[in-house]
């Protein structure tokens, strides 16, 4: 449960979730609540309700992504500028004029903190040597993927109710989910059976039912893409290998 709300906060932005939030309690209070704004906030519980029962349903435990809330998470912002709004127009005839320009170097100085947090995922990604690593097996790999890849570029898979797998190829096995879709297919977990390509880390124990297709170095570590030994698509007697559909 601790997981579910913090997951979900953050999905929200906290920067703007918890000033929103006071700012509702405060409209409510001074009854400046309209209706209008009771239909946006219920499309934002909605929103919530809905992404937690899909999982719920579907994967039987209460959890929540952050990038499932993220793109109703500006449906709060109104809520913030009208309170910051609110606030400077109360100041305003409290403070010197200096004490103005004091007020407006304070909210620059937010904005620019709230563009550099916006921002971080992205500085992480050269700055962090784990995440860096990861941008750079994606990056060296892709164009490797697109180039080699001579097959059919929509095909039926194995499903299953729980689960939506996307039907575009190659179909990249890894744990790099970015992988899979920069070289203009879909990803797999690294664990499934079924694909086009695997990646993963040259070790002594080689992969059981796949071939080594090609060895990259990157950052020092040895990578290997493995193609399947035996057909990717198996159901009602049809199978798929090489762009091929056997019978």
């Amino acid at each position: 449960m601790n997981e579910f709300i913090t997951s979900s906060l953050k999905g929200f932005y906290p920067y703007f979730a918890i000033p929103a939030f006071i700012i509702v309690i405060y409209r409510v209070r001074k009854k400046l609540w309209t209706r209008s704004e009771s239909l946006l906030l219920l499309f934002v519980i909605l929103h919530l309700v809905f992404e937690a029962l899909q999982i719920l349903i579907g994967a039987r435990t209460l959890y929540m992504s952050r990038r499932y809330l993220l793109p109703c998470a500006p449906l709060l912002f109104g809520w913030c500028a009208w309170g910051i709004a609110e606030f400077h127009h109360h100041l305003k005839s409290l403070l010197c004029p200096g004490g103005r320009i004091a007020f407006n170097i304070i909210l620059f100085i937010l904005a620019v903190i709230l563009l550099i947090d916006g921002l971080m995922p992205t500085v992480k990604s050269y700055t962090s040597p784990e995440k860096s690593h990861k941008r750079k097996i994606v990056e060296t790999l892709t164009p490797l993927l697109r180039e080699d890849y001579k097959g059919v570029r929509f095909t039926p898979r194995p499903t299953e109710a729980s689960r939506y797998q996307a039907p575009f190829c190659p179909i990249v096995a890894s744990r790099y989910p970015a992988l899979g879709y920069w070289s203009g297919g879909s990803h797999v977990p690294e664990e499934e059976s079924y694909y086009d390509y695997l990646v993963k880390e040259v070790t002594a124990i080689p992969p059981t039912e796949a071939n080594l297709k090609f060895k990259v170095e990157i950052s020092g570590r040895s990578y290997g893409v493995y193609v399947s030994s035996r057909p990717v698509y198996i159901e009602t007697g049809q199978s798929r290998r090489d762009g091929q559909l056997l019978h």
